[in-house]
């Protein structure tokens, strides 16, 4: 276990077994409202880091214009790369002066998807040019109260965004088509599952599944905090608060318990998997789940 007090962990993605790319902040500089970030590349218990002077909010690793490299977003329209041996900073994201800040990043089927408040939609194959896409359905008044806080896709062709009080909508390659949500409650996370079914959660405790027009609410007693993490590994659906862990069954929330005598992770926040592990991604822990126990990679304490 790699320990690093005096630093939070802002966000990562999972590649393969103790393998991903993550980004920090250094807690002195957060609390003196200094822009900057730690980008890093980690790879069995190896970190490859480049400090940034902007606050990066989200990474993704995927294949982009015929190769594998791992994307970083600041909120202003920053874009770093790690192309598995350098850092390199690229073109900015086309942003406007009235437009707030950026949330995340998705790559689907060749394409890179940035999002953010206001509703801002930017799509790129290159890095080199973005295209941006126009909220069709909500009035210039409402982009104030409007976000996309996530983005995923089963295909070009279906593709989700979820936002602020519900805000759901769907992509069928030619454009976005709002849909009927069943919570006017905020949306942070949305996920097109390898079962066919779509989640997503976000403000007190909210869990919602569905696909296209047709959504439920998941049975919930046992949390009213933020779900910020959703994940499938191993034909199992979890999500997570800051702290705790939980697992749909039979469209109800399920909480995790720790076994005795192992690690279990404490500090939570967002999920990701691959194919053999979970990761935990927590602002002060870095856990794995290999299916069977969880393994701390780094500790922020």
């Amino acid at each position: 276990m790699k320990s690093l007090p005096g630093l939070t962990l802002v966000d990562g993605c999972l590649v393969a077994n103790r393998t991903g790319s993550l980004i920090f902040s250094v807690d002195e500089l957060f609390e003196q409202r200094e822009p900057h970030s730690i980008l890093a590349w980690y790879s069995l218990g190896h970190l490859t880091t480049n400090a940034v002077e902007w606050n990066a909010c989200s990474v993704i690793t995927g294949f982009l214009n015929g190769m594998s490299i791992s994307v970083y977003l600041g909120e202003e329209g920053e874009i770093a790369i790690f192309d598995g041996n350098n850092f390199k900073v690229c073109n900015r994201l086309p942003q406007r002066e009235s437009d707030g800040p950026l949330r995340g990043l998705y790559i689907l089927d060749g394409t890179l998807w940035a999002f953010g408040t206001g509703l801002q939609l930017y799509y790129t194959k290159d890095l080199m040019s973005w295209n941006r896409l126009e909220p069709s359905e909500v009035d210039e008044a409402e982009l104030a109260f409007s976000s996309i806080e996530s983005v995923s896709g089963f295909s070009k062709k279906e593709m989700y965004c979820a936002g602020w009080r519900g805000w759901l909508s769907i992509w069928n390659e030619e454009d976005w088509r709002g849909i009927s949500s069943p919570t006017n409650l905020d949306l942070y996370k949305i996920n097109c599952l390898p079962s066919g079914q779509v989640y997503s959660c976000g403000d007190e405790g909210v869990v919602i599944k569905g696909r296209n027009n047709r959504w439920i609410v998941i049975g919930n007693d046992v949390t009213s905090e933020k779900i910020w993490g959703l994940e499938e590994f191993n034909g199992r659906v979890f999500v997570s608060t800051l702290h705790f862990l939980y697992e749909i069954v039979e469209d109800n929330l399920v909480e995790v318990e720790s076994v005795s005598d192992t690690f279990f992770p404490t500090s939570m926040y967002k999920l990701d998997s691959c194919r053999n592990v979970l990761w935990s991604i927590g602002e002060k822990q870095l856990a794995e789940f290999d299916g069977k126990k969880w393994s701390c990679l780094i500790e922020m304490y």
